[in-house]
C-alpha cells in the first residue's frame, strides 16, 4: 500500500516467494484502492464472446477495449452488484476492467489480449 492508498493484489496460491513470483509471471494480479476482483472470465455464446466479472459490491463497472468510449454498467444510486457481464466487441484486441464501489474506490484489472481469451 503506498501513500495514495493503492495496492497491488497478487493472486498467489501461498504467501511464499516462489508462489508470488509465479503469480506475477502468470499475470495473476490487479491494482486496487478498495474493491476486490474475484474472477474475470471470457466465454463463447451464440451472440459472441462475453466477459463475466465477479467482484465485491460495486456501483459501476467499465470494460475498456481500445475505443474512446468504454462499455459501462452504472447501477441506480444506492444499488450494488457483485457480478457484471459485457459483450466483447468483435474487433477488440484487448480488454481491461475497472470497478467502482460506493465510496468511489476503484479496482483495475490488467489488460487481457485477444490471444489470451481465444486459447
Amino acid at each position: 500500500n503506498d501513500s495514495c492508498g493503492w495496492h497491488t493484489v497478487i493472486l498467489a496460491d501461498k504467501l511464499e516467494y516462489g508462489a508470488v513470483i509465479e503469480a506475477l509471471e502468470n499475470k495473476d494480479f490487479y491494482a486496487s484502492n478498495g474493491p476486490r476482483i474475484k474472477e474475470i472470465s471470457v466465454s463463447d455464446t451464440e451472440e459472441g464472446k462475453i466477459v463475466h466479472l465477479e467482484c465485491t459490491p460495486a456501483t459501476k463497472a467499465f470494460m475498456y477495449f481500445g475505443s474512446k468510449s468504454p462499455k459501462h454498467i452504472r447501477l441506480p444510486e444506492g444499488e450494488t452488484a457483485t457480478s457484471f457481464d459485457f459483450a466483447v466487441p468483435p474487433k477488440a484486441e484487448y480488454i481491461r476492467i475497472s470497478i467502482y464501489d460506493e465510496k468511489g474506490n476503484v479496482a483495475n484489472s490488467r489488460g487481457f489480449f485477444r490471444k489470451e481469451w481465444e486459447e
